[in-house]
């Protein structure tokens, strides 16, 4: 992997393929970052027309599914009985949790 990534295009790529050993990612070093990027999308201001807890949502389910919590990854299943939700449900707020990471990445590279 470039050195050039930023945490958060660390993050979204590291989850679209974990196959983390083949691209030189320590997996400690991709937790770290991931509780980053987590963190960051707790920070993101909701767009118009979303609930205003969505991103808290979206971040407390990507903390869950991949152990962030320090409770080991869960599956979809278990996430959502603990959000309150079904295990798809779960899978959209996860996929809408990298949607906007992946936005996050795209709009630090427009700044640049």
């Amino acid at each position: 992997m470039k050195p050039g990534y930023s945490s958060v295009e660390r993050v979204v790529l590291a989850s679209q393929s974990w196959s983390t050993a083949a691209r030189g990612i320590e997996p400690l070093v991709i937790r770290e970052e991931m509780r980053a990027a987590v963190a960051e999308l707790r920070r993101t201001p909701t767009r118009r027309g979303q609930a205003p807890d969505t991103h808290a949502r979206e971040a407390l389910v990507l903390e869950l599914l991949y152990g962030l919590d320090g409770g080991g990854a869960r599956t979809f299943a278990e996430v959502g009985r603990i959000v309150g939700c079904g295990h798809e449900r779960a899978r959209q707020l996860c996929n809408g949790a990298l949607w906007e990471l992946a936005k996050l990445c795209d709009l630090r590279r427009s700044r640049w």
